[in-house]
């Protein structure tokens, strides 16, 4: 596995990748752990996981459907927090969920 991400088309498959899990954690709740071993990584894929660890700031990574979809499946959370469904709401709600729910082991 960790020899598909030094290229930049695993760089590619990654990202792909990386969103249907950080969708499965902040939408459905499914707790998910990635590891990834770091001398094997690119630099590419180190930075999104830095970026996530850092702040969960990837909205980059995530495609108009992804957007929809969040806003979509996370509304009704956000509602049931006695929040007005806000765009910023929504997505302060997703990151949260996201970032309890998907660990990542380096």
């Amino acid at each position: 596995v960790a020899d598909r991400l030094l290229s930049s088309q695993a760089s590619t498959n990654f990202n792909v990748k990386f969103v249907e899990l950080l969708m499965q954690a902040g939408t459905k709740e499914d707790r998910i752990v990635l590891a990834v071993d770091v001398a094997q990584a690119s630099s590419d894929v180190l930075s999104i996981l830095t970026s996530f660890i850092a702040g969960g700031n990837v909205s980059d990574l995530l495609s108009p459907d992804n957007m929809v979809a969040v806003a979509t499946l996370t509304q009704p959370k956000v509602l049931a927090l006695g929040l007005s469904p806000s765009p910023h709401n929504v997505w302060a709600t997703f990151q949260a969920v996201a970032r309890r729910h998907f660990q990542i082991a380096l």
